[in-house]
């Protein structure tokens, strides 16, 4: 069996959310970095849709740890 690794688009840009304070600059961030990755049509538009409903900056630090889980 062959040696999987699957690893987070959020990786590469995870310090810079944690490190912001605003959450609408950690959005803005994130989407950004989303928008131009290469990232299928159907997984871009469930994150972006999880994204924005995250409505504090507790919850959004939650959605990008789980996913770099």
């Amino acid at each position: 069996m062959k040696n999987l690794q699957i690893k987070s688009v959020f990786e590469r840009i995870a310090p810079q959310i944690f490190a912001e304070t605003d959450i609408n600059k950690a959005k803005a961030l994130a989407l950004t970095f989303i928008n131009e990755t290469k990232v299928n049509v159907e997984d871009k538009a469930k994150i972006t849709k999880d994204i924005t409903e995250c409505k504090s900056m507790y919850a959004f630090q939650r959605y990008i740890c789980n996913s770099l889980l």
